[in-house]
C-alpha cells in the first residue's frame, strides 16, 4: 500500500483532486475549511470542498511518518522535500519505480556499445545525441503520465545519459596530459556534483512558483544551451584515440 492510499480514507473530499495529473499542489488551510490547488503554474481556489479537522490531523501524522518523521502539538512543524516526479506519478496512477528501473537498466545496457561507438564516431555527434535523447526523455514527463510512457522516457533518457559520459571521458583524457590528467577528472568529478547540486537547489523555487512543467522546461533549454556549445566547439569534430585511420590517416603513415 503507498503513502497516498494510506491517506486516503481521511482525505476523501479532495480525494479526486490528489489524483487528477493536472493539479501540481493541493494546499489546505484554515483548519481544513479552505482548499486551494496548483494547476498549470497558477494558484486557484476550490469552493465547497472542507476537511473534518480530525481526519486532516490524522493524515498529515501519516504524512509525516511516512517521511520518517513525527508532527505533534509539541513539534507542530515537518520539514521535507517533496519528490515531485514520484508525486505527480502517483497521482497519475504510474509506477515510478519502473521509471527509475529502465533508466538504470538502459545505463547498463548502454556501456559497451558506448565504448564501441566512442571509437568509431566522433565526440561532437554521440555528446549531441545523448543530449538531444535526454532532452526528448525529460519532454515525455510533460505529457500526462503513464507506465509505458515512463518506462519508454527512462529508457530513452539512460541511454542519452550512457552515450553522453563515455565520448566525455575519452575526450577529457585527450585534452589533459600526465601530469594534469587526475586533477582534470578531479574538477570534472566536483563539477558534476556541482551542477547536479545546484540543478536540485535552483530546481525547488522554479517548482514551488511556476509548477513541475516549467521546471522540466527549464532543464530542456539548459540540455539545448548544452548542444549548441557542443556544435560550436570545433575540436570535436575528431574521433576518438581509438578511432580507425581513415583514408588520410593511412596516406600519412605509408
Amino acid at each position: 500500500m503507498s503513502s497516498l492510499d494510506r491517506i486516503l480514507p481521511f482525505l476523501r473530499p479532495i480525494e479526486d483532486l490528489l489524483r487528477d495529473p493536472a493539479i501540481t499542489e493541493v494546499m489546505v488551510n484554515d483548519g481544513g475549511r479552505r482548499v486551494f490547488v496548483e494547476r498549470e503554474g497558477a494558484l486557484e481556489a476550490v469552493p465547497d470542498r472542507t476537511l473534518e479537522p480530525r481526519n486532516l490531523t490524522v493524515a498529515i501524522k501519516n504524512i509525516a511518518r511516512a517521511c520518517g518523521d513525527e508532527i505533534s502539538d509539541v513539534q507542530p512543524l515537518l520539514d521535507a522535500v517533496v519528490a515531485y516526479l514520484p508525486v505527480r506519478a502517483s497521482q497519475a496512477g504510474a509506477d515510478i519505480g519502473l521509471y527509475f528501473a529502465a533508466d538504470g537498466l538502459a545505463i547498463f545496457l548502454m556501456r559497451l556499445p558506448t565504448g564501441w561507438l566512442t571509437d568509431r564516431i566522433t565526440t561532437r555527434t554521440l555528446v549531441t545525441t545523448g543530449a538531444t535523447a535526454t532532452a526528448v526523455a525529460i519532454a515525455m514527463l510533460l505529457l500526462p503520465l503513464t507506465t509505458p510512457l515512463m518506462i519508454v522516457s527512462g529508457l530513452i533518457g539512460g541511454a542519452g545519459g550512457a552515450i553522453v559520459m563515455t565520448p566525455i571521458l575519452v575526450e577529457l583524457s585527450r585534452r589533459s596530459t600526465d601530469a594534469d590528467r587526475g586533477s582534470a577528472f578531479a574538477l570534472f568529478s566536483g563539477g558534476l556534483a556541482t551542477a547536479m547540486t545546484l540543478g536540485s537547489i535552483g530546481g525547488a523555487p522554479i517548482v514551488a512558483m511556476f509548477g513541475l512543467s516549467a521546471a522540466l522546461a527549464v532543464g530542456i533549454a539548459l540540455i539545448g544551451a548544452s548542444i549548441a556549445l557542443t556544435l560550436a566547439d570545433a575540436s570535436l569534430r575528431s574521433k576518438g584515440p581509438g578511432a580507425r585511420p581513415g583514408p588520410e590517416m593511412a596516406v600519412a603513415t605509408a
